[in-house]
């Protein structure tokens, strides 16, 4: 927690192409052997976009760059999965400092410590 906003920027990177939904920060990451679906979620206002970077002639490195002001307490959450992600992830948290997430049929439920989230619970 901290009372001054920050910037927080996200970044996930790799050689596949990079496909973002223009409404939503979620999009298909196509790799020569497979394909990865992915989606943002957070407690705060964000922003997300795709840059390349090439550092040869067969190297191109695709991002996905995710930035937000966090005042206060902020949470962040990046899905991957196999299958498309029809419903964008949300956070949800409690008085005394839990959270659940929910992303499609997947609910994951976090206990509050000192510095860090435990994860408690995972259903389907």
């Amino acid at each position: 927690s901290n009372p001054i906003a920050e910037r927080v920027d996200l970044f996930w990177h790799g050689r596949g192409e990079i496909t973002l939904d223009p409404t939503q920060p979620k999009g298909l990451i196509r790799g020569r052997r497979g394909d990865l679906h992915f989606a943002i979620g957070g407690t705060q206002p964000m922003r997300t976009w795709t840059e390349d970077h090439t550092f040869g002639p067969r190297h191109t490195d695709h991002v996905i760059w995710t930035t937000t002001q966090i005042e206060g307490t902020g949470l962040l959450v990046s899905c991957f999965a196999g299958e498309s992600i029809t419903n964008m992830p949300t956070i949800k948290t409690t008085k005394d400092g839990s959270v659940c997430v929910e992303v499609d049929s997947a609910k994951l439920s976090f206990t509050a410590g000192s510095k860090h989230l435990t994860l408690a619970d995972v259903s389907i």
